[in-house]
């Protein structure tokens, strides 16, 4: 296992002693290369080139390709290692986490709460605030059913022109 600045590797292969973890943090982009599970680094003139797979079946970067990058793309007998991303598993944790926070209902209702709290001037505009602050499941669901009509209506009408507007042409 390899520890670097941008997480844990582990070498899959490293043919004639390619890898250079000085290198490899020179050239790896965070933004590029943490959705890879997979990097492939080739040294082709001692330049080294990262390119990432992953476990995804359906990408064209699908780690099955990587033989074929091989053959293909690199220079004839150069130096290449594969490296594999080791996952902690508390960094999945808070991945997690941090997908729950992002989620839509918990924090929009504590957002919610702390406004009707901090205004508290007169009951006429506190009502107001409550009433702009009204979310779809917060409403009756009388209300509930009438902005799912208007909005089917609305969807009708706009696909209704999109006809005409084929029609015409």
């Amino acid at each position: 296992m390899i520890e670097t600045k941008f997480g844990n590797f582990e070498i899959i292969q490293n043919e004639r002693d390619a890898f250079d973890l000085v290198k490899f943090e020179n050239k790896y982009l965070p933004e590029y290369f943490d959705k890879y599970s997979y990097l492939v680094g080739d040294l082709s003139d001692d330049i080294l080139r990262l390119k990432g797979f992953s476990l995804d079946p359906k990408s064209k970067s699908y780690f099955h390709f990587i033989p074929e990058y091989l053959t293909e793309s690199c220079s004839y007998n150069c130096k290449y290692y594969i490296l594999k991303r080791i996952k902690n598993k508390k960094t999945e944790d808070e991945a997690l986490f941090a997908k729950y926070i992002g989620s839509s209902d918990e924090p929009k209702v504590e957002v919610k709460a702390e406004i009707k709290e901090e205004k508290k001037e007169s009951p006429k505009e506190e009502k107001k605030i409550v009433e702009k602050n009204e979310t779809v499941e917060n409403q009756p669901e009388e209300k509930k059913e009438n902005n799912h009509k208007k909005k089917f209506h609305k969807f009708k009408k706009f696909r209704q022109h999109k006809k005409k507007e084929g029609n015409q042409q």
